[in-house]
């Protein structure tokens, strides 16, 4: 295992939540909190090792929330 781009990753944070994707190989992070509430979606393939922000803009920054990975729609449900 070797991070090939430190720049186009998450920051370090807190209070987030995860989901996994099992069946695609994807974890899905979603805010959480650095210095102020985060309210950025990333995706990161199991399988390359890759990270790719999706949103900036939602869903709402938030912590200490919770997700589940909805495998019948292919969704993501954040609450």
């Amino acid at each position: 295992f070797s991070i090939t781009d430190d720049y186009n990753r998450p920051s370090a944070r807190a209070h987030h939540v995860a989901a996994l994707d099992a069946m695609n190989g994807v974890i899905w992070i979603h805010g959480g909190y650095d210095e102020s509430l985060l309210g950025d979606l990333w995706k990161f393939d199991t399988r390359t090792y890759a990270w790719n922000l999706i949103s900036t803009l939602g869903p709402t920054a938030r912590a200490h929330h919770v997700a589940v990975w909805d495998t019948l729609n292919q969704a993501l449900w954040i609450h």
